[in-house]
């Protein structure tokens, strides 16, 4: 190869070195702790037989220099059976606080065809990415039987978690703080939890932030975690008929008042008795209202005294509702007017 041709490559190798990231060529300082403190893992939380793995860690760099990049870049989560065949899950801590270090909670979500390793003592590590140099950190930890949840009730499996949130959260909320101090910070920085009540915790704005960022359908899995909870109101969808009216329709059947209906309706030439029942309603609410008219010389106190036996007229079937409905509206209009609008004679 010429001379020339070994100049061009080395300046093409030099320019893809310079367009690569640094942090490729990290070698970032292994933390001064690096540990998986506590582990729930709970099921049936949204499908039977899904799992849910919630745990706490601790990557804290204490007095070494902590990388620049975030915790999601720099370690990995994975979960084995204890075969050592199968990988469960994988993931990353989110870097909401502190770029992930120090204290933090990590969930792994698994559905129902998974519900066959309910119950396996297998591991779960955080391990250094390839930022490190080998040996990158890690720690592993063995699920023990007790970190798996003893219920089988689904209330008692939500309120199990909500309150494993809850103790991390606290646990959170001193670490998260005591970083704020050490920097000169005057008193507490970061709230996760509010306290509605004595017996009523629920995750503050910051806390339910970074919770439903780490446990993705956290508001499903815990409704009561939350100030406002968002809950689909179960609906039955139903068929409705004409049998209540019928009911209705056969209330009178064969009384007195059946055959009043008949005759009435025959007499005004076979009608419906709804129509002659309407007639005689406004009938009666007019009589009523004449007789007021002529007796006091006010016809609007008419209306009130007809009133209770346009009510049980209109229970007797006699009168058409639409007509009922329509007269009860100028009703109210009609008396709001003499009451607030008509002048006085004064």
């Amino acid at each position: 190869m010429g001379t020339e041709h070994k100049g061009l490559l080395l300046a093409v190798l030099a320019l893809m070195l310079a367009l690569v990231p640094a942090s490729v060529f990290a070698d970032l300082p292994d933390p001064d702790t690096i540990e998986i403190e506590s582990v729930l893992v709970s099921r049936h939380m949204q499908q039977a037989n899904d799992t849910v793995c919630l745990l706490r860690y601790n990557i804290d760099y204490g007095n070494t220099t902590q990388p620049n990049e975030p915790v999601d870049q720099a370690f990995v989560f994975t979960w084995v059976d204890s075969t050592g065949n199968t990988t469960l899950g994988n993931t990353t801590a989110v870097p909401f606080h502190n770029l992930g270090y120090g204290k933090g909670c990590v969930s792994f979500y698994m559905d129902s065809d998974y519900g066959a390793y309910w119950g396996d003592l297998g591991n779960i590590t955080v391990q250094g990415t390839a930022l490190f140099d080998a040996p990158a950190p890690s720690d592993t930890y063995t699920l023990l039987s007790g970190d798996y949840s003893a219920y089988t009730s689904p209330a008692d499996i939500r309120e199990e978690l909500r309150q494993y949130v809850i103790a991390n959260a606290m646990f959170l909320e001193l670490n998260w703080n005591e970083f704020w101090m050490s920097t000169g910070a005057e008193g507490r920085q970061i709230d996760l939890l509010a306290f509605i009540s004595p017996q009523y915790t629920v995750l503050s704005g910051t806390g339910e932030g970074y919770f439903t960022q780490v446990v993705a359908s956290l508001r499903t899995m815990c409704p009561l975690l939350f100030a406002v909870q968002i809950i689909n109101p179960a609906y039955t969808d139903q068929e409705f008929d004409q049998g209540l009216a019928e009911s209705y329709a056969d209330t009178y059947a064969g009384t007195e008042i059946e055959n009043f209906q008949e005759g009435s309706s025959e007499f005004f030439g076979n009608i419906g008795f709804q129509t002659v029942g309407t007639m005689i309603t406004i009938a009666l609410v007019l009589i009523t209202m004449g007789f007021c008219a002529w007796k006091w010389q006010r016809a609007t106190p008419g209306i009130v005294i007809a009133f209770p036996a346009v009510l049980v007229l209109t229970r007797m079937g006699f009168p058409d509702m639409i007509i009922v409905i329509a007269s009860v509206g100028f009703a109210v209009l009609l008396l709001a007017f003499t009451l607030f609008f008509k002048p006085g004679a004064g």
